[in-house]
């Protein structure tokens, strides 16, 4: 009962962290202090035509013209822009992320209602099943192949271990080096499947490590709060992730690194072709203050356009 009740408060200051913070100092930076996240966790699927998020959908608005949140409608929606049709998926008040299999048939993601189980939902049947013998797990991710999964697992002290199985949850270990577990979060895979990056849960920088344990190396040292992932293109290895509200990319060693964004911009991920980058950023046309929206830009940051809603 007691580890159950650390996971709730953990989850709890995780999404007050998500949807409430800036921690940026930085002057140059003119993002504002709140920022509602309505949409989250944005994901294309791996023929481009389809977009899953996160929705925190608001039934209405309170006097301060602040939303209220609609908690029976939020959770997993779908988006086709070619028909701009709308579909709501799974119900799920906290924000989790998706991520499509590559072959584009199922999604998997973590039901953190469920003690973070991992889920992976059949796209058209809608059925689901869950992996057996992972419980407590977040921002869980394949590999390129299909074959492996990697997510967080927190440890009674909050500790974020990163654990690697077979997507039908056999072979599972714990990531560790020279006999001491790796506490990172967001895992993801690199291409060839046998190497990872992580952002570390103590400074913030963002290290790769192979799935032996061996051959660790820090490629970004960002000394700031970053609470808004990172995730690998599968055509190249490049990294995108949020730096002091901004977007930015460097290469699979953590060189060239590029700013892609000059405003504010989270929760990015790679189309699956490398060519694309999908994100939220404040809308365009904002029926409240500071409202979010899904936007899509060149893999350079170029042509960077609102595509939802």
């Amino acid at each position: 009962m007691q580890s159950q009740k650390i996971k709730y408060y953990l989850g709890f200051i995780c999404l007050i962290i998500h949807i409430g913070c800036n921690f940026s100092t930085n002057s140059e930076i003119q993002a504002p202090s709140f920022i509602y996240t309505e949409f989250s966790h944005p994901v294309l699927s791996p023929n481009g035509e389809e977009i899953l998020f996160h929705w925190f959908k608001p039934s209405g608005f309170n006097d301060e013209n602040h939303p209220i949140t609609d908690e029976d409608s939020c959770g997993i929606w779908s988006y086709k822009p070619a028909t701009q049709e709308l579909n709501f998926i799974y119900a799920i008040l906290l924000p989790t992320r998706m991520i499509f299999t590559p072959d584009g048939d199922s999604v998997i993601f973590n039901d953190l209602y469920n003690q973070g189980k991992i889920v992976i939902m059949d796209r058209l049947s809608q059925s689901k099943r869950v992996i057996p013998g992972n419980t407590g797990g977040a921002s869980t991710t394949i590999s390129n192949d299909g074959s492996y999964i990697a997510y967080n697992q927190y440890t009674e002290a909050g500790k974020p271990l990163i654990i690697i199985a077979k997507v039908d949850g056999r072979e599972y270990k714990t990531l560790s080096r020279n006999g001491t577990n790796v506490n990172g979060m967001y895992p993801n895979w690199f291409p060839g499947n046998h190497r990872i990056a992580f952002m570390s849960n103590l400074d913030y920088s963002i290290s790769a490590i192979d799935t032996s344990g061996e051959n660790l190396s820090v490629l970004f040292a960002s000394g700031a709060a970053n609470f808004f992932g990172l995730s690998i293109s599968p055509a190249d290895g490049r990294i995108v992730f949020t730096y002091l509200d901004c977007i930015y990319t460097f290469n699979s060693i953590g060189e060239n690194m590029t700013k892609l964004s000059s405003s504010f911009g989270r929760f990015a991920n790679w189309s699956f072709d490398g060519k694309r980058i999908i994100y939220t950023s404040p809308s365009e046309q904002p029926i409240y203050h500071n409202q979010n929206a899904i936007w899509i830009m060149n893999d350079d940051g170029a042509e960077a356009f609102q595509i939802y809603p």
